[in-house]
């Protein structure tokens, strides 16, 4: 009998072990895909390539290239580059942005830069700066979202007039 048991332990015959059942699969942890996260301490400059999803909620700047999906949180602050499967962009970013799927700001979300994706999504309250190229789906790269922004200025370069001044809109109108 033990310290605590009220009833004594039956002994297993000798030569058979004790049988252990495992728990079952519902109560198993349920595994996420692995995610790479730059936490809101975190400030980190160069190229960076990721074969899972990248959360940033700290300070990135440089390129940065996944083969899944990338993820600016609210804190996140974003001065790059960004090529991935999706992005999702909560915080502050400047910069181009290529995606094989889709764009996604959202509310509360900055984006100045270009975008190339086939699909976009700019919620309410979101603020958008730049030019969308969303022809049909391609292979985009880091070097595509950076031929994007030279597309963006050399069209706008070529739309101005002589007398207007640096950085100014340029709208066009036509007649029928």
């Amino acid at each position: 009998m033990g310290l605590f048991d009220s009833k004594p332990k039956k002994a297993s015959p000798p030569g058979n072990p004790p049988i252990i059942t495992p728990p079952s699969a519902q109560h198993a942890p349920q595994l996420k895909s692995p995610s790479t996260i730059l936490g809101p301490g975190l400030q980190v400059m160069g190229e960076m390539t990721a074969d899972e999803d990248v959360i940033i909620e700290g300070r990135f700047s440089g390129k940065l290239s996944s083969t899944a999906r990338i993820s600016v949180g609210r804190n996140g602050v974003v001065e790059a580059d960004l090529f991935a499967e999706t992005i999702q962009i909560t915080g502050r970013v400047k910069g181009n942005l290529a995606a094989r799927q889709k764009i996604e700001l959202v509310a509360g979300g900055y984006l100045e830069g270009n975008i190339q994706t086939p699909k976009v999504v700019v919620a309410e309250g979101a603020i958008f700066k730049g030019n969308v190229d969303m022809t049909a789906p391609m292979q985009p790269s880091l070097d595509s979202a950076s031929a994007l922004r030279r597309e963006a200025v050399q069209s706008v370069a070529a739309k101005k007039e002589p007398s207007q001044p640096a950085g100014a809109a340029v709208a066009s109108r036509s007649t029928k």
